[in-house]
């Protein structure tokens, strides 16, 4: 996508935004409802995010933990530089023969 059609996309959806806004500030309903109605779509859009947020945590601790099935050695950042770097040295001992 190009950064015009980024821009009107964000412009389109910055008015969308406005109109829906202005449209509830003008609507033909009592002040206490609005403002009962924004709080209620505020609560859902909270729990709507702490919701995602758990998930995510979910998700992220499950693929952590298939990362360490597939390489147990590197369950930690010190064994996980270690790792390589054996590997390397034994390779380069192969190949050059004994030092």
């Amino acid at each position: 996508m190009s950064d015009k059609d980024s821009n009107s996309v964000l412009w389109f959806l910055a008015g969308l935004g406005v109109g829906a806004v202005v449209g509830v500030l003008y609507a033909p309903s009592a002040g206490s409802e609005i403002r009962e109605n924004l709080r209620s779509k505020a609560d859902e859009g909270r729990e709507f995010v702490k919701e995602r947020t758990r998930k995510a945590r979910e998700q992220a601790s499950d693929l952590v933990d298939r990362g360490r099935d597939v390489d147990p050695s590197a369950a930690t950042a010190t064994n996980a530089y270690c790792v390589p770097c054996s590997a390397l040295l034994s390779l380069a001992a192969r190949i050059c023969g004994p030092s």
